[in-house]
């Protein structure tokens, strides 16, 4: 067995109400196994954490996200959400657009601003250019005042050749707010969502937890039903 999702018929509940967006990130690992393990959050109508399903995944690679994604599908009714919260990883974008293909691939504020630093070089020292990056990060209304932000920073900073400030200014269609008040988000701008239920999985496993153990904690400690597996 290379990978596995699973849900429980509650958590299909939850998705057919509130399936309309679905955050999730990679960045957890757990078990003897050394698996990925991936989360599939949503946001319920009193703005709680509900886990439509838990994948575990033997790589990040384009395969295994086509995998995961064409199995989620099928499990919920081949409904697709209408917004996705991920990270910046480039396989996982891929297969979001090839089989989500009416979802709106949203990128996590908060990787954005926590990445910055390492590529923003002799700007971390300015105060002044961090105010202008938090304010079309975080701050901006509208698509004229993001790219009246945007412009002034650029030619105050000569920073117009500046690669990494650049590529982030091609995909703002997928982390500014302003460029996606068209499609349903629910407030949320990271997926922080996510990594705190990474954090409440990391409280019922270990190092040397099996995949058997994993589950059976899973269903007791977070849903308290039975699950259905779909394993590859």
């Amino acid at each position: 067995m290379a990978n596995v999702f699973w849900r429980d018929n509650h958590s299909r509940l939850d998705y057919d109400c509130f399936g309309d967006l679905v955050i999730f990130d990679t960045t957890y690992r757990t078990n003897r196994y050394d698996l990925v393990c991936v989360p599939f959050v949503g946001v319920n109508h009193h703005w709680q954490n509900i886990i439509f399903g838990c994948a575990f995944l033997s790589d990040e690679t384009t395969e295994s996200f086509n995998w995961l994604f064409n199995t989620v599908l099928e499990s919920m009714g081949s409904k697709a959400p209408s917004s996705i919260f991920t990270d910046q990883d480039q396989a996982m974008a891929n297969e979001i657009a090839g089989v989500f293909l009416n979802a709106r691939h949203r990128l996590c504020l908060w990787h954005i601003s926590k990445n910055a630093p390492s590529h923003l070089n002799s700007f971390n020292s300015s105060r002044e250019f961090h105010s202008f990056f938090n304010k079309y990060l975080y701050h901006c209304e509208t698509k004229e005042e993001f790219e009246k932000t945007w412009e002034e920073m650029v030619n105050k900073f000569n920073a117009q050749d500046h690669r990494w400030l650049n590529n982030l200014y091609k995909i703002r269609g997928k982390w500014s707010p302003p460029f996606n008040s068209d499609f349903f988000h629910g407030g949320v701008r990271s997926t922080s969502r996510s990594e705190s239920t990474n954090h409440a999985l990391n409280e019922i496993s270990s190092k040397t937890i099996s995949l058997y153990e994993f589950v059976l904690k899973y269903e007791k400690d977070l849903l308290g039903n039975g699950v259905e597996m779909k394993p590859v």
